[in-house]
Parts: C-alpha cells; structure tokens; sequence
C-alpha cells in the first residue's frame, strides 16, 4: 500500500464500496480525510434525481438501484 512505500499525506478519494467495517477496520490512520463518492442516492432531494425516482418507480413499480441510475 502507499504507506508501505512511504508515501504520506496523500488526499484518497474511493467509491462507496470503502464504506464496509470490515475494509475499515484497522485501516482508519490511513484512509482519515478521504473522500467517499455514493454513485446514487435515492432518497436525494436533487431536482433531477428525484424526477428520475419518480419515473422510475411509476414505469417498473419498483425502487431503483445504482445500476439503473447509471443507466439512466
């Protein structure tokens, strides 16, 4: 890892899939500051996020998933 090369300070930016204990645990003084981006929330209350929801659940009478939103 970069603090096994010495590298220090850097400014880490992960998907939302760092955000598990397991992956976390014991790596926190490594990861501090880092920036954690969620693809897709549904529950947002940005304008086009929540025009996308509504259709979405309107046409599939389900709740959409990160994948759909990508696909979108």
């Amino acid at each position: 890892g970069l603090a096994l090369q010495g590298i220090r300070g850097p400014h880490l930016l992960g998907s939302s899939d760092w955000l598990d204990s397991d992956l976390l645990r014991g790596a926190d003084r490594h990861v501090s500051g880092a920036v954690v981006s969620t693809p897709f929330f549904a529950e947002s209350d940005v304008g086009v996020v929540r025009e996308f929801v509504e259709s979405y659940r309107q046409t599939f009478d389900s709740e959409p998933d990160a994948y759909a939103a990508q696909g979108y």
